[in-house]
């Protein structure tokens, strides 16, 4: 099991409301997208530049770019903002997930977040 992480999310949130997993901090993850911030097994969060591209409710594939590789998921935005003129942020829900792609999500997961970790105490190191 994946232990809760806290959220940038506002706390009114109605995605923080609604989730099903708890959510982890991610380094080194990106998607066409932008920089996944933090990933679940059933979604993740996302931090852009430019013009935001998608739509609430909009479904399509997503690959995860990682240190264990590359991942295809489908996904669904579960919603999105413009958080100023040059960024955006988009909550993605993964799609009709099977118990194996579940278990790599997982993986995935772990391996961001230990080096989201690792990578946090070598810059406390350096202090």
């Amino acid at each position: 099991m994946i232990p809760h992480t806290p959220s940038c999310e506002p706390a009114d949130s109605k995605a923080k409301q609604q989730r099903r997993h708890g959510r982890l901090r991610c380094e080194y993850l990106r998607c066409p997208m932008g920089r996944v911030v933090n990933l679940s097994a059933s979604g993740m969060r996302v931090h852009g530049r430019g013009k935001l591209a998608v739509k609430p409710d909009q479904v399509f594939f997503v690959v995860l770019q990682s240190l264990c590789g590359e991942t295809k998921v489908k996904s669904r935005v579960a919603w999105a903002e413009q958080v100023d003129a040059k960024h955006f942020s988009v909550g993605i829900e993964f799609v009709d997930v099977s118990p194996s792609m579940r278990t790599e999500l997982i993986d995935i997961a772990r391996v961001s977040a230990e080096s989201y970790v690792i990578a946090h105490r070598d810059e406390e190191r350096k202090l």
